[in-house]
């Protein structure tokens, strides 16, 4: 017993002088009728490997019937077969069976069905955008989910921004997708410190993009410009820049003096002072921002789909930041006598109460079309 313990010892010993040292030839001859028997060591665990490729097994070919077609539909793909159900229900085929229509087909069956609406005197807004709804999914190709469940964390960035405001000490903003039903993220959001040239002020906007990014991306960076340009016409304390005030010209061919007149009766009706409040102006100003940014996105700018657009939700909020309470100096200095304390203290040592409001407004869409809603 002793002697095997000794080899162990010393084998044990030559294994880590071998990590540890430099490569010596000698030593590389004395290891290798060891390295033989790690590898026999390795082909022992066979009766696990197979049990855990019956697990893994088992666990993918978990199925469920469809009704309608009769075919094994896997778990995770269930609700996208049901959808491609009603996608050619909707355009007209028949049961295909495991076969998808061809896109030239379904192109083809799509202007069919459009053509057929028109001649019976039923087409309607919204049963063309079921048509191209259908349209849009039988024509994409899927990724199967076990493609999209291996995410590279190494895309992840941290967007490292300065922000400039008293109630403020960190943003963060966090996004989750699920890999089954999307590939890439549509979201965009927007920071901007100083807003309007005004300290102390900053515009927040996160912006959720479906059907693409284009929608989303072109209301991050233009929607804080018009909701800049609403608030300078009541407020003068907001400030655009030349930058800002070019992309305001830039619309000018978009809101002509019809659609000016409309705004300018939206902001001629007076509400009773029962329901008026202090910020109906930041109120209508938010308003007047999202009506806007609806108009632009029906322009179609940077669509890739033809039969479908992008869209997005949205939330936005401006952060105004007032200057210390009047009641804060009066406080310390009731204090300071109560305590005996000397009353002539300088006012750099007193403390600060800031305080600030919040605007909040969020536009939920449907079907590509903005509700703004507002939360004061």
């Amino acid at each position: 017993m002793s002697t095997n313990n000794a080899l162990r010892v010393f084998w044990k010993s030559r294994e880590w002088n071998m990590k540890t040292s430099t490569f010596d030839p000698d030593e590389d001859i004395l290891l290798l009728p060891k390295r033989k028997r790690f590898r026999k060591k390795k082909s022992r665990p066979v009766r696990h490997t197979k049990r855990h490729e019956e697990e893994q097994v088992y666990e993918q070919g978990t199925t469920l019937p469809c009704s309608i077609c009769k075919h094994e539909i896997d778990l995770t793909g269930i609700f996208l077969h049901k959808k491609q159900h009603v996608a050619l229900a909707t355009l007209g085929f028949q049961r295909m069976g495991r076969k998808k229509p061809q896109p030239s087909v379904i192109a083809v069956q799509r202007q069919f069905m459009i053509s057929k609406l028109l001649s019976s005197f039923t087409f309607t807004e919204k049963t063309l955008q079921s048509i191209n709804n259908a349209f849009e999914l039988l024509w994409k190709k899927q990724i199967p989910a076990y493609y999209k469940i291996f995410d590279n964390i190494d895309r992840s960035v941290i967007y490292s921004q300065k922000i400039c405001h008293l109630l403020i000490k960190g943003v963060g903003i966090c996004e989750d997708r699920n890999s089954t039903w999307k590939a890439d993220m549509n979201d965009k959001f927007t920071v901007v410190s100083n807003f309007g040239n005004k300290p102390n002020v900053c515009f927040f906007g996160l912006f959720d993009g479906h059907h693409g990014a284009s929608a989303a991306e072109l209301t991050s960076m233009e929607l804080p410009v018009l909701l800049l340009h609403q608030l300078s016409k009541f407020d003068p304390s907001y400030q655009m820049t030349t930058d800002e005030q070019q992309i305001i010209n830039s619309f000018y061919t978009v809101f002509r003096e019809e659609y000016t007149a409309i705004e300018d009766l939206f902001s001629a009706i007076n509400k009773t002072e029962a329901v008026r409040c202090e910020y109906e102006d930041t109120h209508k100003a938010f308003a007047k921002a999202f009506w806007r940014m609806d108009r632009l996105l029906g322009l179609g700018r940077k669509e890739v789909s033809r039969v479908q657009w992008s869209g997005c939700s949205a939330v936005t909020c401006i952060l105004e930041g007032k200057p210390k309470s009047p009641y804060a100096h009066k406080n310390w200095k009731r204090k300071n006598t109560h305590d005996g304390l000397a009353e002539s203290s300088p006012s750099q040592e007193m403390p600060k109460i800031i305080s600030g409001i919040l605007h909040v407004a969020n536009t939920g869409t449907r079907r590509n079309e903005h509700v703004p809603e507002y939360y004061g």
